[in-house]
């Protein structure tokens, strides 16, 4: 875990952490709890964006939650290029010391999800405008194929509000999800 093995890097250099572990989560979600979290002053996102796996790499952006300027990546580059050796600590004496908080999936879905989508969606109009939609065309059906993506879940829970609210349970359908 690229993750775990990162946060005990920080956490042995005094640098509190908070880390989703149960699942992989989507970059929006991250910048937006950077973005929304006065504590978060930078994350880190180990992503292949798009591509293999194997090319995983390590994204960074600062505590508005967008992309950092290239003179920070150059110099994050720098720093990993020419690391001869790091600090490390083991990941349960860092969490026992508080250096290390363990964000639940639950906590970024109610912070993203309850917290933003849905006051944003509330606030535009959008919101009453799905709910009528889903409840004036019963024949609508949405099936979506988030790829295996680190979206499935948060995409679970917003639907699901929307088909509590509407009274369309059973309207969506989420394929490969695992």
């Amino acid at each position: 875990h690229l993750a775990i093995e990162t946060a005990r890097i920080l956490a042995a250099n005094n640098i509190p952490v908070k880390i989703i572990v149960e699942e992989p989560t989507p970059t929006p979600v991250l910048a937006y709890l950077a973005n929304s979290n006065p504590d978060i002053t930078g994350v880190i996102n180990f992503t292949a964006s798009h591509n293999p796996a194997i090319d995983d790499g390590l994204k960074f952006s600062p505590y508005h939650g967008g992309a950092a300027d290239k003179s920070t990546t150059d110099l994050i580059s720098q720093y990993a290029n020419s690391a001869t050796h790091y600090n490390t600590c083991y990941y349960e004496h860092a969490l026992a010391a508080g250096l290390i908080l363990e964000v639940s999936l639950q906590e970024a879905i109610n912070a993203y999800i309850y917290g933003y989508i849905i006051p944003v969606l509330k606030k535009l109009g959008a919101w009453a405008d799905i709910l009528n939609y889903l409840r004036n065309h019963p024949e609508f059906r949405l099936i979506l194929d988030p790829m295996q993506g680190t979206s499935a879940k948060y995409l679970e829970a917003l639907y699901k509000e929307f088909a509590t609210y509407s009274g369309r349970t059973g309207f969506f359908k989420l394929l490969h999800t695992d």
